[in-house]
């Protein structure tokens, strides 16, 4: 019962508030390699964010599990982007 934001065409979004933030993120990306570190950084701490209140609003174990095993992997994802981002010089507040 969960609508699917995304339209037919990848990069196509029928929210408009996410096709906005899809397109930043786009253009932000493109400008360079640590731009789009960046843009990783960005996109895992959102993800983090959003599967904590998810996490928080469901007394469902399966749901649950599952919600913890996506922040490990976001909480992976973010510390890979923020090491690279160090190696290249950039550190992040």
């Amino acid at each position: 019962g969960v609508d699917d934001p995304a339209l037919d065409a990848p990069g196509f979004f029928a929210n408009p508030e996410l096709q906005a933030l899809y397109d930043r993120l786009l253009a932000q990306g493109q400008e360079s390699f640590i731009e789009a570190l960046k843009v990783g950084v960005d996109i895992e701490e959102m993800d983090i964010t959003d599967l904590a209140v998810a996490m928080d609003e469901t007394t469902r174990t399966p749901l649950d599990q599952s919600y913890g095993h996506l922040l490990r992997g976001s909480e992976n994802h973010l510390a890979a982007f923020t090491k690279q981002l160090a190696k290249l010089g950039v550190v992040l507040d």
